[in-house]
């Protein structure tokens, strides 16, 4: 029961950490784009 709650949780971390990798890559993009420098 301990294993397969410690395996959901690394999951959820997982997934989060890769949500949150995507919004500062999405970030990331948008300063870089000169479109969005732009007024």
């Amino acid at each position: 029961m301990a294993e397969k709650k410690r395996q959901k949780w690394i999951r959820e971390k997982a997934e989060i950490e890769r949500l949150q990798m995507e919004i500062q890559y999405d970030q990331l993009k948008q300063q870089l784009s000169p479109r969005h420098n732009k007024p």
